[in-house]
């Protein structure tokens, strides 16, 4: 899980989201998920947009290329953009029991060692921040 310091002005997302992610696992076949979350300074939390892709694990570092769909979303002065990195998110998306089995008759279940790379591998989310000043929009 990811968090931005509470934010002193609305950040506006406009427009697709992609997330690209280094990972490592030690099952045949995983899942990883993205989600983007609108934290309110109550604690209370609301999903903005998800996605995920199931790959093929290959031995060593694998790259990772998810849609997290597009939105059209204002996350207030106050609040906090938080993404969340995870390999399920059932019931949403159907369960994936990592072991290479077709997902809809797998019976074998595989518990999964997970890495997230970042830093030399540079995974990244990102997002469509459209400013706003002076009556008139920018994309950045």
């Amino acid at each position: 899980m990811f968090e931005t310091p509470v934010l002193d002005s609305p950040l506006i997302l406009l427009g697709p989201i992609t997330a690209t992610l280094y990972v490592e696992s030690d099952v045949p076949s995983t899942d990883f998920v993205v989600s983007l979350q609108d934290v309110f300074p109550n604690g209370n939390i609301i999903n903005i947009q998800e996605g995920g892709s199931k790959i093929n694990v290959e031995t060593g570092i694998n790259k990772v290329n998810i849609s997290v769909w597009a939105t059209g979303y204002q996350i207030n002065q106050g609040h906090k953009l938080r993404a969340v990195i995870s390999s399920s998110w059932f019931p949403r998306f159907n369960r994936n029991l990592n072991s290479g089995e077709p997902i809809f008759s797998a019976k074998t279940i595989h518990e999964a060692d997970q890495i997230l790379y970042f830093g030399a591998y540079p995974s990244s989310i990102t997002l469509p921040v459209l400013s706003v000043t002076n009556d008139s929009f920018s994309e950045n």
